[in-house]
């Protein structure tokens, strides 16, 4: 058999594109090592060449610190709770002291002398009308009139009731009359001088200063629905009646069949609303079946004066302070 010598052809050269397969397959083959041998050979840690993946939360806190956690948050609602009402006060009082200082409520903070203070003694000079009393004739004439002195240096107070019979000279009309007249003189005639407030109090003012020789600092007129809202504001008055009649108190409304008495009250102890307190405030006696005013107006005035004392003791009292 003949044999034909083959040729040597020389071996083409790789396609580009044939180099660039080769080399990324070689590339591939290097990262992973396993890749040629056997299955039963092949041994390949898979935590060797990963990255550390950082490990998730758990999904639930532990008991302990889940009854911690929930502990707090009730104690953070129930302090939230408490403290609504404390807010709603607080408000409400910063809001009723703006109005009462008229938007300075930091005055209270002052230190400015009241005056008469460096005299050693501040005189108000109080009045009492029922100007609010609808169909009450005669309203503005200031039945109740008082002296309230304040002794700064002892520390001391006294007051002094102004008969409303007392038969007075007005300077503004020249003429003479009831003092109690005095507060509807000025206001009529407009009544203005210096050193004086204008109008009915300046006049009042002006009679009392001439006739007793007390200078006045302040001065204060109250109706009947202060003195009322100012007993109830501080949750009513004690006073202790101390009739010379042994039933104590009695003085009948006109007006029986619609308002009932007018004031009723045994010798003793007792505890007065706003109306009640006005009610005492107003008896003289001069109704028919009543007793135990026998000094009549002097008695009025008498109770009127125990019934500024038992506010003012309420006002100042403990249970009164600590209430909002």
């Amino acid at each position: 058999m003949q044999h034909k010598k083959l040729t040597n052809y020389p071996i083409p050269p790789k396609n580009p594109l044939r180099r660039s397969l080769d080399a990324a397959a070689t590339k591939q083959a290097a990262q992973f090592p396993g890749v040629g041998v056997t299955l039963g050979s092949y041994k390949h840690n898979p935590f060797s060449d990963a990255k550390a993946l950082p490990l998730s939360k758990p999904s639930r806190v532990p008991g302990r610190f889940r009854t911690f956690w929930s502990l707090k948050r009730v104690i953070v609602i129930v302090l939230i709770i408490v403290a609504m009402p404390g807010l709603y006060l607080g408000g409400k009082f910063v809001y009723n002291a703006h109005k009462l200082f008229r938007g300075n409520i930091l005055s209270i903070l002052t230190s400015t002398k009241l005056k008469g203070e460096d005299e050693g003694r501040i005189n108000i000079l109080l009045a009492g009308n029922s100007a609010d009393d609808a169909g009450h004739s005669g309203g503005d004439l200031t039945d109740s009139i008082m002296i309230l002195s304040l002794d700064t240096k002892r520390n001391q107070a006294f007051i002094m009731s102004i008969p409303r019979d007392l038969f007075v000279q007005i300077p503004g009309t020249g003429a003479h009359a009831k003092i109690n007249y005095a507060y509807v003189a000025g206001k009529t005639d407009n009544f203005n001088k210096d050193g004086y407030p204008a109008g009915g109090m300046g006049e009042l003012e002006n009679v009392v200063s001439n006739d007793f020789g007390i200078p006045i600092n302040y001065y204060a007129l109250v109706n009947y629905s202060a003195l009322k809202q100012a007993v109830d504001a501080v949750g009513g008055v004690d006073i202790t009646i101390r009739s010379n009649d042994p039933r104590g108190l009695y003085d009948p409304n006109i007006d029986y069949a619609t308002h009932g008495p007018l004031v009723k009250l045994t010798n003793g102890p007792h505890h007065l609303n706003g109306q009640q307190a006005l009610d005492l405030s107003r008896a003289r006696g001069d109704s028919y079946y009543s007793y135990g005013f026998a000094a009549s107006d002097f008695e009025r005035t008498n109770n009127q004066r125990d019934l500024l004392l038992a506010l003012k003791t309420k006002a100042v009292s403990a249970g009164v302070l600590s209430n909002p």
